[in-house]
């Protein structure tokens, strides 16, 4: 259920933003699809600088005939302000700093058919920040692709298990890929 509202607001969204983008110029506003998993919108504010706030959704659940399982969900958001660097024809590059931060929530029901029983939960936040250099090809009017690479910095709780917690700290590159379609 949960995600068939999450798939109905993003629709709702969606058309909200459509019978807005028809009042601008093409191509002012467009709706983004990024690979790993995010959806967002992408906003030329003007033909130097775009802002692409992001937001993503997931989660998971297992179960057994004993009674034991475990669920969790996770969901985040991001913003990138992107500056474009230089125009190829319908090529841009572009020079991106986003930040970003992530909220998730664990479960765990251990079943009464083991010798022990009861359940666990944990909660995580992390927050980071990364530089991007991107791409963005727009072959025709309503539609486009983009590349980016870059490096980032990330800090996050750990969970608390057994009266321990803590946070931890991570960085490394980031690669995405996405289209843009201006309604």
């Amino acid at each position: 259920m949960i995600r068939a509202g999450c798939l109905s607001s993003l629709v709702t969204i969606g058309v909200m933003m459509s019978g807005t983008a028809h009042a601008q110029e093409p191509g002012k506003v467009g709706i983004t699809v990024q690979y790993p998993t995010s959806i967002g919108i992408l906003w030329h504010a003007s033909d130097k600088i775009a802002l692409r706030p992001d937001i993503t959704y997931s989660g998971s659940s297992v179960g057994s005939s004993s009674g034991s399982g475990s669920s969790s969900w996770n969901v985040g958001a991001e913003l990138a302000v992107l500056f474009y660097l230089k125009q190829y024809d319908h090529l841009r590059t572009y020079f991106a700093p986003r930040v970003d931060y992530g909220y998730s929530h664990s479960h765990v029901d251990i079943g009464s058919a083991t010798s022990a029983s009861g359940s666990v939960d944990t909660s995580r936040w992390g927050a980071g920040a990364t530089g991007l250099f991107g791409a963005h090809y727009s072959p025709v009017t309503r539609f486009g692709v983009f590349a980016e690479l870059g490096f980032g910095y990330s800090h996050s709780t750990i969970p608390t298990v057994a009266t321990l917690s803590g946070s931890g700290n991570s960085w490394g590159t980031r690669a995405a890929v996405g289209a843009v379609f201006y309604p």
